[in-house]
């Protein structure tokens, strides 16, 4: 700081339109760096914009990732977001991240900035080659083996399909028994079957 202006004593007036004049233009300088620093912005802005509309994307996933790409870029842009991207961000977040890709979970990051909200999507499905939800059945075991543990006969109950299998296996891992059709053993100790 300059010592006149620390002392307390009088500005000169000349002094006074010399400080002001270099302050001025110090101030003109910074405002013409910003102003090139945004036009570098939106230039740059503009050709990500271009690159991402250039992707190909055939499958649901890979259109979110362009979707959620796009309004990061926007966001960019205007350093805030409005209510239509905030409602796509919300919408896009609450889908199920198996079956539509990881910028489910990009949206629900970029929504967490303006926005606070814990998603709770509700998965049913794996990704698929068409990006859509391929829901596949539980497959539950429904049969009995008895006694458990055993010393090498035990019976099997509930193995009646005629194309069901089922490998059978001692305590350390060891395969011990392939029941097939019927519950009748393919390879293994001796089992006895029963519906």
């Amino acid at each position: 700081m300059d010592s006149t202006y620390a002392s307390g004593t009088a500005i000169n007036g000349a002094h006074y339109t010399v400080k002001l004049s270099m302050l001025s233009s110090a101030v003109g300088a910074l405002q013409a760096q910003l102003d090139s620093l945004q036009n570098d912005r939106l230039t740059l802005a503009a050709q990500l914009l271009t690159q991402n509309a250039g992707i190909g994307s055939t499958q649901t996933w890979e259109q979110n990732e362009k979707l959620v790409n796009e309004l990061e870029i926007r966001i960019f842009i205007q350093d805030s977001v409005n209510a239509t991207q905030l409602t796509m961000l919300d919408n896009l977040g609450m889908l199920c991240p198996n079956t539509n890709g990881e910028a489910v979970l990009r949206a629900q990051v970029l929504y967490n900035r303006f926005m606070e909200k814990e998603f709770s999507p509700v998965c049913t499905g794996v990704r698929g080659g068409s990006g859509e939800r391929e829901d596949e059945p539980e497959k539950v075991a429904n049969f009995s083996l008895f006694p458990n543990p055993s010393a090498g006969i035990f019976t099997v109950l509930g193995i009646n399909a005629f194309n069901s299998q089922a490998d059978i296996f001692d305590i350390s891992g060891l395969k011990v028994a392939l029941l097939g059709e019927k519950g009748r053993i393919i390879a293994g100790k001796a089992v006895m079957a029963a519906k």
